[in-house]
Order: C-alpha cells, then structure tokens, then sequence
C-alpha cells in the first residue's frame, strides 16, 4: 500500500503532512497498533470458530515485540510510477 505524505488543500495547493520524520508515522507505533488490530481480528476468528487459545500463548503473541516494514518515502512522482510500473 501506498500512502500519500500529504495532500490537496481547499485551494488545491499541495501540502506536506505534519511528520518530522522520514516517515508519515511514527513506526514503533505502527507495529503497536498493528499488533492490536491483528490480534483483535485473530481472537474474534478462533472465537467464531469455538477454537480455544491458552492463556501463556496469548500473552506471549501480546508481549512479542512486532516489527512493521516500512520503506523510505519515495522522492517524487516519478518515483512512484517506476516502482508501481514494475507490478
């Protein structure tokens, strides 16, 4: 997925996002947040299921430090055509 680092303004001028970073998140957060969407649709499936999950698997799946791939941001249209060119 490709997320753009800003957008339009009402006066269709574009503006950079507020990020002071290299990227439009902070990455830590994103693994954090990852992790809880993830395992929030995980226990709602094995709950549908009637699939029972231990008590230690889950606070191990819950402790487990995730890690998000992020890329550099690309630098420009051009860029990004080339790279979604090759798919």
């Amino acid at each position: 997925m490709i997320v753009p680092g800003g957008g339009f303004t009402k006066e269709n001028q574009w503006k950079n996002c507020a990020s002071e970073g290299d990227f439009l998140f902070p990455v830590r957060a994103m693994a954090t947040v990852y992790r809880g969407k993830f395992m929030e649709k995980f226990m709602q499936f094995l709950a549908e299921n009637g699939t029972p999950i231990e008590l230690s698997l889950r606070r191990k799946l819950y402790d487990k430090k995730w890690v998000v791939y992020a890329k550099q941001p690309f630098k420009n249209a051009e860029n990004v055509v080339e790279y979604l060119g090759r798919y």
